[in-house]
């Protein structure tokens, strides 16, 4: 993309990437078979939109805080309602971190990404991975949500046994609504990849780079 724009690193990824991720999942939920085809060159075209998709121009124009909002706006506002695994990867500044603001972020998360009514035949809820936090820490919001009522996992049956990726990937009931699935290092991230049986989805959230590729 890089090359055929004739773009930097940033744009490809951020603007063009984007664009041509969205494009495939249109064509993926058409009923016809032909109507999920695609020319080389209508797929460039229909990606090459001159849109703001969270690049440094709408950052430099808008400003930090405008940033923000169009982010909350765009993948906070509203409930997703299908069944995907999805992994939220939150990398902390240690500079500026105040617990009870992650705590919030997780619940929000969890809010608008999970779906555990007794109606629904396929419950879920987001998986979450958080960069640059110590374990001590980890525990201490752990404690919080189990004091607040909230479910959640993370991989390990019992102290001391190994990451078990079925465990995570089990069926949520609606008598046991796990809200929350916590992966402790970007290990047991990659093995939850490899064993995911539905469509995943990873928004990443980072301070200078990306710091995981799948």
């Amino acid at each position: 993309m890089e090359r055929i724009f004739n773009c930097e690193r940033f744009e490809a990824e951020n603007y063009y990437y984007n664009n041509a991720l969205n494009e495939i999942k249109n064509l993926s939920i058409q009923s016809n078979v032909n109507d999920r085809k695609v020319s080389k060159s209508d797929f460039l075209r229909n990606i090459n939109k001159k849109e703001i998709i969270f690049n440094e121009w709408f950052v430099e124009i808008k400003g930090k805080n405008q940033h923000l909002k169009n982010l909350k706006k765009n993948i906070f506002s509203a409930l997703n309602v299908e069944s995907f695994n999805r992994f939220f990867l939150l990398e902390v500044d240690i500079n500026s971190y105040d617990r009870a603001d992650l705590i919030e972020l997780i619940l929000l998360i969890s809010k608008k990404y999970s779906k555990l009514t007794k109606r629904t035949p396929d419950r879920f809820c987001p998986f979450i991975f958080i960069k640059n936090i110590e374990e001590k820490e980890i525990i201490e919001i752990k404690k919080y949500l189990t004091s607040a009522g909230r479910k959640f996992i993370d991989g390990y049956y019992f102290q001391g046994a190994d990451f078990s990726p079925r465990f995570m990937l089990q069926a949520i009931s609606y008598e046991n609504p796990i809200e929350i699935k916590f992966l402790n290092n970007i290990e047991d991230l990659k093995t939850i990849l490899k064993f995911s049986d539905k469509m995943v989805c990873i928004y990443q959230f980072y301070i200078d780079e990306p710091f995981f590729y799948s």
